[in-house]
């Protein structure tokens, strides 16, 4: 009987085994591997570095540093490294260390005037370890300084105004503020800049004569520098950037360097510290650097300036970079003495993610596996939605040409690469050995269901119950925007709202003035503030047909099909008066509580599928709060305004900014479009 059933498993799957070849055949194919992937990612132009037992097997440039000139990429072309700089102020930190200049058990405040934490405990606790592994209760705090309005003495006077999110010690929460207090603290303890010291501690020990610290305040005298892109999926182009200057926040990531320099580092990372001439720094400072300091998920840790991985146990030390223009991934495999640097000139680059299963599949040697061929059984019956309450997350299931994509809430979309029957890997660029397996329905538990496994932690995620409504999606419609006094604003042609707001988790501020008209129009425009200087300006706009937002520190962004969608429906001037007219339905799709106030949770959808999540009252019919993507968004303090019933509180919660608080300052109707909606 056993046996029967080992032959049907394997009547399923074909398999395939080969001959192991030589390593010029590998590293011909991991190139050709590689020239895919940058095309398939609208990569302009990359290089990378290879190393293996000391030696560098591979450097080669791909495409263009120039697209208009057409000029390519060798492997001595300047690229901007972004956030894989941390790990070189990581290693700045352990050598003054290993100088008696400073202790990682010291306070930030013996060496970085003006440093002082929100929160008593953090400010009396805060090491200068804690700032390099992402445990201050800080989130991520990039607005404030990204406009390049504030010099880096103001953004460490920024921290003391910045509300954590978690308490101190906190959870894993990427900070590259905390990474600037860290160059400051190690280079004022050795009397010198961050730049200097990291001129005269490594670069020069090593060779990196290429590698810019303050890259693009100073651009060298190199002119084989790769220009900086973005891809615009609406035109199908690369669109060339103007380079970031982040000076004030350098120790973060204000490093350039090319594929020759890097390999140098990548070497030196791979002998511990050792280099030819002598010790760089010491094998407890390596140890130090390349071990557990915090948790970033399961599977996944941080050390000093790094993350810890694993592939097919295999421990391997990586951190990428990004910044406007580049993106860089600097990864090693101690126990195979193999690494790699790989450089490229556009933005959030999806090679980025892949590119090092890629190089450890083609050079470390492996058992052989099976090769999968069969496919489950209706892959697109596996679509929707699906929650996991105890860790109040949910992942939404697609299917689209034939392929299974999961998107967990506000990240990116990832396939799901079949594993035979109901099981999926999850692909890059998410972390090796993350699997969702589908199970099928019993009676106890009709609802469709998968378990995620990553890393053998096993969390069950399942589909909502069908929720029966007492009332019709209609009628509830209807009393929504009696109580919200739809049918007053009909009358107007228009309304403007200003409004005062916090952004608490940023230590800013800011001034909105918003409008939106019968016409389905909207405008916003925003204005940053912080330490009472201005930081920069948000536009957002949608006319009725296109929508964008302008920003006065980066690039124009249009809209586009989800997105364009999620303006449009955000947009609706009487939304539940309006809504079934212009082709959005409702749905009812189950209840809640609000503090202790009983509510629906209605869903508006568009035609393409971009969606609002209402919580409205069972009792006054007020939209209590709307979900819209990964942002929150709570309504409070109601006041009747000629008719109109509108919220003089508004509290957004999102991933990317943590709490901003809205207290409405003025309320006008009738006043003439923005010249930008062509009023």
């Amino acid at each position: 009987m056993r046996k029967g059933i080992a032959l049907c498993a394997l009547a399923l799957v074909s398999l395939s085994f080969g001959s192991a070849p030589d390593m010029a055949t590998k590293l011909k194919t991991l190139s050709e591997k590689l020239e895919i992937a940058r095309k398939q990612s609208h990569v302009p132009g990359m290089a990378i570095a290879v190393v293996k037992d000391g030696e560098v097997i591979l450097t080669q440039g791909f495409g263009y540093r120039d697209l208009e000139n057409k000029l390519p990429v060798t492997p001595n072309t300047i690229f901007a490294i972004g956030s894989s700089s941390k790990a070189f102020t990581s290693a700045l930190m352990l050598i003054a260390q290993e100088d008696g200049k400073l202790k990682l058990t010291d306070s930030p405040k013996k060496y970085v005037p003006g440093f002082k934490m929100y929160d008593k405990k953090a400010d009396e606790k805060i090491t200068l370890s804690d700032l390099m592994c992402h445990n201050s209760g800080l989130m991520r705090v990039d607005l404030p300084w990204y406009g390049g309005k504030l010099s880096q003495s103001e953004c460490i006077d920024l921290v003391q105004h910045i509300k954590p999110t978690v308490p101190f010690p906190g959870k894993f929460q990427y900070s590259n503020l905390m990474f600037l207090c860290a160059g400051v603290a190690e280079s004022n303890a050795e009397g010198t800049t961050w730049d200097g010291l990291l001129s005269s501690r490594i670069l020069k020990p090593l060779g990196m004569d290429s590698t810019i610290p303050m890259w693009p305040t100073n651009r060298g005298a190199s002119t084989d520098q790769a220009n900086p892109y973005r891809f615009s999926a609406a035109s199908g182009k690369e669109n060339l950037l103007k380079p970031r200057d982040i000076s004030e926040i350098a120790p973060a990531g204000s490093i350039a360097s090319n594929a020759t320099d890097m390999a140098k580092w990548v070497k030196l990372m791979l002998a511990h510290g050792k280099t030819a001439s002598g010790q760089l720094f010491s094998e407890d400072s390596y140890k130090a650097i390349t071990s557990k300091h915090n948790t970033v998920a399961p599977g996944i840790d941080y050390g000093y300036g790094w993350f810890l991985r694993d592939w097919k146990g295999r421990k391997y030390v990586e951190h990428g970079g990004n910044i406007d223009g580049f993106s860089a991934e600097v990864a090693f495999v101690p126990g195979e003495n193999l690494g790699f640097v790989l450089l490229t000139n556009l933005d959030a680059a999806p090679i980025q993610g892949q590119v090092a299963d890629m190089v450890w599949a083609s050079l470390i040697d492996t058992p052989a596996e099976p090769v999968i061929t069969a496919k489950a059984t209706a892959p697109e019956a596996e679509v929707g939605t699906y929650t996991a309450s105890a860790i109040n997350l949910s992942i939404t299931v697609t299917y689209k040409e034939g392929k299974l994509f999961a998107q967990p809430k506000g990240q990116p979309n990832l396939e799901l690469i079949p594993q035979g029957g109901r099981r999926y890997k999850i692909g890059p660029p998410a972390p090796d050995k993350i699997f969702i397996e589908f199970m099928p329905p019993t009676k106890e538990e009709p609802m469709k269901s998968f378990v995620l496994d990553q890393a053998g932690a096993k969390i069950k995620f399942s589909t909502p119950k069908p929720f029966i409504s007492p009332i019709r999606p209609d009628e509830l419609a209807a009393k929504v925007a009696k109580a919200m006094g739809e049918e007053e604003l009909a009358k107007k042609p228009s309304m403007v709202l200003d409004w005062s707001a916090v952004a608490e988790n940023q230590g800013i501020y800011a001034f909105i003035h918003e409008y939106k008209d019968a016409k389905n129009r909207s405008a916003q425009s925003t204005d940053l503030r912080g330490l009472g200087k201005s930081l920069g300006i948000i536009d957002t706009i949608y006319d009725g047909k296109n929508g964008a937002t302008n920003l006065s520190f980066a690039p124009s962004e249009k809209a586009q099909g989800a997105d364009l969608e999620g303006m449009a429906l955000a947009s609706l001037y009487t939304p539940f008066s309006s809504f079934e007219k212009l082709g959005y339905t409702l749905v009812i799709t189950g209840e809640t509580k609000v503090g202790k106030e009983d509510a629906y949770l209605v869903v508006m959808s568009s035609p393409l599928g971009a969606k609002l999540t209402y919580t409205i009252s069972k009792t006054s019919f007020l939209i209590l709060a709307l979900e819209a993507g990964p942002q929150t968004v709570k309504y409070e303090d109601y006041r009747a305004e000629s008719g109109v019933m509108i919220a003089h509180k508004i509290t957004a919660e999102t991933q990317t900014l943590g709490t901003i608080v809205q207290t409405l300052d003025s309320v006008k109707f009738g006043a003439p479009a923005p010249i930008s909606l062509g009023g």
